[in-house]
């Protein structure tokens, strides 16, 4: 179950990130807006996907690390009666193409709430 599930977040985060421009940056923050509603705390992810309560994040990690993404998401997990946790994955390396067409570095990662 969990590989159907991590190959459901792969492919729709593949899909997510062939889009440019500024409806691409529209998408980006309305996905991440119920789970992160400050726009403080969304500084540094690219993209955040939701899936049965599980979370894929990517981020630029030279902005953010995934502790701070972690500590981050408390009040999100905490409504699904949770904390926070990275499922035991490694962190999957790729490089996110910006809306001026130039690529940066991203880390990729899934947080469960339990």
């Amino acid at each position: 179950m969990k590989s159907v599930l991590t190959a459901t977040f792969l492919g729709l985060f593949t899909l997510s990130a062939c889009t440019t421009g500024t409806i691409n940056e529209f998408t980006r923050v309305s996905r991440m807006m119920p789970v992160l509603p400050k726009a403080a705390d969304r500084e540094g992810i690219y993209t955040m996907l939701e899936v049965r309560g599980s979370l894929l994040v990517q981020y630029f990690p030279g902005q953010v690390s995934e502790r701070t993404i972690l500590s981050r998401l408390t009040n999100f997990c905490a409504r699904k009666g949770g904390i926070p946790q990275k499922n035991g994955r490694p962190t999957i390396r790729s490089e996110a193409t910006m809306a001026d067409g130039t690529t940066a570095p991203t880390r990729s990662f899934i947080v469960v709430c339990n």
